[in-house]
């Protein structure tokens, strides 16, 4: 079953790291003005939630220097090809304007 926004949003008042809590609020309130899509903006909010929890409650999102850090994160992931040899999970983000 899929989250709603609205779960995702009370998941993100509940990091125990304020700052990160913060800081992906914050994010949301930015992207919020724009016209995407709910499920868009939905799905960014619930990484940017794996990845606070990933990096743990003492770190804060301005701690951390390197981009391998986060590069680990997103490939652990990743579906190998062998799971996915359709490459179902590859999708293209242009799925029609949405002027």
């Amino acid at each position: 079953m899929t989250e709603t926004l609205e779960t995702v949003l009370d998941k993100v008042s509940a990091i125990p790291n304020p700052v990160n809590s913060s800081l992906i609020q914050e994010f949301y309130l930015f992207r919020a003005d724009n016209r995407e899509l709910d499920r868009y903006k939905n799905n960014n909010l619930k990484a940017l939630v794996l990845f606070s929890h990933e990096v743990g409650p003492d770190v804060t999102f301005y701690d951390i220097q390197k981009k391998e850090k986060i590069l680990e994160f997103l490939n652990k992931r990743n579906k190998q090809k062998s799971d996915d040899p359709n490459e179902k999970r590859i999708t293209t983000r242009n799925r029609g304007c949405m002027n």
